[in-house]
């Protein structure tokens, strides 16, 4: 197993600062592929219980800084990033860190390792939701302002030398209702690869970054791409959450429908999508999620977890990565009350991890890197799983992130 996490001196509610082997409530940990090795100290394993070792991709759940203390993740391709410090400042780590980040961070560690927090907000105005793209970072603010850092569909935003942008000490720079204008009010945030769009405290949708496949909301050849947040759809609906893809982006209404625009007709990726609205049939949510060219989210009346996209992944005899795809929603599992849900892969690879009401984590997809979490006994490697498998581990978790081929959780 991962971590006994029951009664003894490593359960989560006993745990004390500074011991690296002993995960207390809000500390960081992960799983998966080798680029996050040097970020943290291995927990211990079960001795009868052949898990793998620091330095390889292993089974083991990697503790991080125990003062991170993260309220909220985000997870990209190799690298992810929490909120610490009580909202005040944003911690990454991992190997592929965005240029943006580590220059503004101060004391920036080796490829792996924990990078010095970043300040955001503060304590009179922290942020509450963190958000990530390919290339940047954006953090959802109490105050409801957004501020970002990185480049967003080709325009840099915030200070990358790490000094204090406008009026505020932090790096990151507000998003602006219009030019020069006042910042734009948001109530929930959802980052895409290249994109960021918000419900807005009126309940509208705004968005921002780059349109190339009407992920905006207006047609491409009318706006390839916008530093101004611009409505998205009908401005008579009233969203109360927002989730992002590469290429699409979705709202959820006060009902439970999910409605998206932007995005391809087909895994090809040859063909556009007309612009629009489209709604998500048969399905009411309570919560969504996207990344890349898959959109999840759990079931309003029983948290089931319902996907469409790509919902799996899988090596073929080739040798290659192969992805496993459906255009219509399809129940992913329906004997879990699930609470959250959150899409992880990179390219042709796919994997993703829901929460239970308990706090409990299920993983599926590939697990190549073993990505799943999963006993070493039940390891399907370059084989698809279908099917939401239990974590090893009897921690609890109050947010998850996977990424590309990792997956990391804070400790409930």
């Amino acid at each position: 197993m991962l971590l006994a996490g029951g009664p003894g001196p490593c359960a989560a509610s006993a745990c004390s600062a500074g011991d690296p082997a002993c995960p207390r409530s809000g500390s960081v940990v992960c799983w998966g592929d080798a680029p996050l090795q040097d970020t943290g100290a291995y927990l211990p394993a079960a001795a009868d219980v052949g898990a793998g070792s620091a330095g390889s991709n292993s089974t083991q759940l990697l503790l991080l800084d125990t003062d991170l203390a993260s309220s909220s993740l985000a997870a990209e391709n190799s690298f992810a990033c929490g909120l610490a410090d009580g909202g005040t400042s944003v911690a990454c780590w991992g190997s592929g860190l965005l240029p943006e980040l580590t220059a503004a961070a101060a004391g920036v560690g080796q490829a792996g390792q924990l990078v010095a927090a970043v300040p955001t907000g503060d304590t009179v105005n922290p942020a509450v939701k963190l958000v990530t793209g390919d290339s940047f970072v954006c953090a959802l603010l109490a105050d409801h302002t957004l501020e970002c850092l990185g480049s967003i569909g080709g325009i840099e935003w915030g200070n990358v030398d790490g000094s204090s942008s406008g009026s505020s000490s932090s790096p990151l720079a507000p998003v602006l209702e219009a030019p020069g204008g006042a910042p734009a009010q948001f109530v929930d945030v959802a980052a895409g690869a290249q994109h960021v769009c918000g419900v807005l405290t009126n309940g509208l949708i705004a968005c921002f970054g780059s349109n190339e496949d009407n992920q905006l909301g207006p047609p491409f050849e009318t706006l390839a791409n916008s530093t101004i947040p611009v409505l998205a759809g009908d401005a008579t609906l009233a969203f109360t959450a927002v989730a992002a893809g590469d290429a699409f982006s979705c709202g959820l209404l006060a009902n439970g429908t999910a409605v998206c625009w932007g995005g391809f007709a087909d895994n090809s990726e040859e063909q556009l999508l007309p612009p629009g609205l489209r709604a998500v049939a048969d399905y009411t949510f309570a919560s969504l999620a996207a990344k890349r060219a898959t959109l999840c989210g759990v079931t309003e009346d029983s948290g089931d977890l319902v996907c469409a996209g790509v919902i799996s992944s899988f090596i073929g005899a080739d040798g290659y990565p192969a992805q496993v795809f459906s255009e219509e929603p399809v129940v992913i599992d329906m004997l879990h009350d699930y609470t959250a849900v959150s899409v992880g892969g990179s390219g042709f690879y796919f994997h993703a991890c829901g929460l239970e009401a308990g706090g409990a984590a299920l993983c599926w997809g590939l697990d190549n890197e073993d990505q799943l979490g999963v006993q070493t006994s039940s390891k399907l490697g370059n084989v698809a799983a279908m099917t939401p498998t239990a974590v090893d581990t009897s921690l609890r978790f109050s947010s998850i992130a996977a990424g590309g081929a990792f997956t990391c959780a804070v400790v409930a």
